[in-house]
């Protein structure tokens, strides 16, 4: 069993899990160090005891944040986060997505993938400024993602929400 979660953290799983009903994307600003790793890696839990996903995919923005997904996930999950045969699913930072094969993205068609976005606005800059809007790979995840939780920490308020809408 995990540790205990604070009340945001269950109400933010349950608002979640009530929310994938209707739309695939999910938004969770907190502050820095408030625990939205475990909750998403909590969240991912009740999705595979539902059999609502088959694997999970993290994306961050840097190596320590990818390392810091893969040991929580698979802590509450009692599964690895790698990539490798028998894992869950695997993390990867933003700057590698641009170097994964089209055989990586195909696994978003053929499997119930639960795609996590930590610090998004990365990810945002990212598509934004890159040289083939629309039709790069970091489209991709979002496009076709069910479902998929987007992680920022609180302290862009109000623009990123406008950014998302």
């Amino acid at each position: 069993m995990t540790k205990s979660l604070r009340d945001w953290q269950l109400s933010c799983i349950d608002t979640a899990l009530e929310h994938f009903t209707a739309t695939p994307h999910f938004f969770c600003q907190a502050t820095p160090g408030a625990g939205k790793t475990r909750m998403a890696a909590e969240l991912a839990s009740r999705l595979l005891k539902q059999g609502r996903i088959d694997l999970v995919m993290c994306f961050a923005p840097s190596c320590q944040v990818v390392d810091g997904f893969r040991s929580t996930f698979a802590e509450v999950l009692g599964r690895r986060l790698d990539g490798q045969i028998g894992a869950v699913g695997t993390a990867f930072t933003y700057q590698a997505m641009e170097y994964r094969d089209d055989g990586f993205w195909q696994l978003l068609d053929d499997y119930r993938v639960f795609v996590v976005f930590d610090e998004i606005h990365h990810w945002l800059v990212m598509i934004f400024f890159s040289a083939t809007p629309g039709g790069n790979k970091y489209c991709i995840g979002y496009k076709t993602a069910q479902p998929s939780l987007w992680l920022s920490p609180v302290r862009h308020g109000a623009r990123m929400i406008e950014l998302l809408s």
